[in-house]
């Protein structure tokens, strides 16, 4: 730091890596979700555990965590309550979250998910004015350790898959750009869905996903818990390479938290509502995907998704 202070931090368990993909191939035959990292429990309690520094009329709190050899590092917060005008960022070499305020402030059944931060160390950095005088409360249950060979799934997929910027992807921006990853299953797995609107047209931010991506034991029935888990997922929108066989990309659109509203296991769906609001799905310029009734057979078909964590693509 600028003050030369030594920061706090915690050092993560090893993973062993070729153990874990090897029950990743026998979770990848049952056609459960793609999973790419391991998950830790840690007690946390940021406020009390970080380094602290005051310059001006603000103080900071800084505080790493290290997984040696990952590939990224995501946080689950079971407790999280940011004053008004604080604010949390993580950050590592590669890549910047946040900032995250007070208008993300869980409610107290519900934790906060962050998304995927590439990197081997990253670093919390919590921002509040001395004048603020509520309570602040931050404390980390889980950091889970990403070791998939590339930064989420980027690169996982079957070949016959494109991106969306190739030419297949033409005349098709509009459905893109209601599709999102899904971060599942305790901040360790990845799912695909898609914005999708409903017969009022009033932007209402309904998700379609398949049931087994909730079906987390996969025993064919969604328990409460199970449904009430949607409510901590994360959303990431505008995933995708800017060109056709482009790079990785870390920016994208995160949203967290979302309710579930249907589901049936035969035709592998669920119906959930994100957290978010109509008007930050039109800031974000994001789509709502039609749908029709008809009972006339389809002749074609086009696939949009996340296969095995990669960047958009289209089949």
């Amino acid at each position: 730091t600028s003050s030369g202070k030594q920061v706090n931090g915690l050092q993560l368990g090893i993973v062993d890596v070729k153990a874990e993909l090897k029950k990743d191939s026998l979770e990848t035959l049952l056609g459960r979700p793609f999973r790419f990292g391991k998950d830790f429990n840690v007690d946390i309690d940021v406020v009390k555990s970080a380094t602290i520094i005051t310059e001006n009329d603000t103080t900071f709190y800084l505080y790493d965590i290290y997984a040696k050899e990952a590939q990224s590092i995501n946080l689950i917060f079971d407790k999280l309550f940011l004053p008004k005008h604080a604010k949390l960022y993580i950050y590592s070499d590669k890549q910047i979250y946040g900032p995250v305020t007070s208008e993300f402030n869980p409610k107290k059944e519900n934790e906060f998910w962050t998304d995927l931060i590439q990197g081997t160390k990253i670093t919390l950095q919590v921002s509040v004015p001395k004048s603020s005088i509520e309570p602040i409360e931050i404390h980390i249950s889980k950091a889970i350790h990403g070791y998939n060979s590339n930064f989420s799934g980027f690169g996982e997929s079957a070949v016959c898959n494109r991106d969306v910027a190739c030419s297949e992807g033409s005349g098709w921006g509009n459905e893109a750009n209601s599709v999102a990853m899904l971060l599942t299953s305790n901040g360790t797995t990845f799912c695909t869905g898609s914005l999708i609107n409903n017969v009022c047209q009033n932007f209402t931010p309904y998700f379609l996903t398949a049931f087994h991506c909730l079906d987390s034991d996969s025993n064919g029935a969604l328990s409460t818990a199970e449904t009430n888990n949607v409510a901590n997922w994360v959303f990431r929108f505008r995933y995708q390479s800017s060109s056709c066989g482009g790079g990785d990309n870390t920016s994208f659109v995160s949203m967290n938290g979302s309710t579930f509203r249907a589901g049936f296991l035969n035709t592998d769906f669920s119906l959930l509502e994100l957290s978010a609001t109509a008007a930050s799905i039109r800031a974000n310029n994001l789509t709502l995907a039609g749908w029709s009734r008809s009972t006339t057979a389809a002749t074609s078909a086009v696939s949009i998704h996340h296969p095995n964590g990669d960047v958009k693509k289209i089949s």
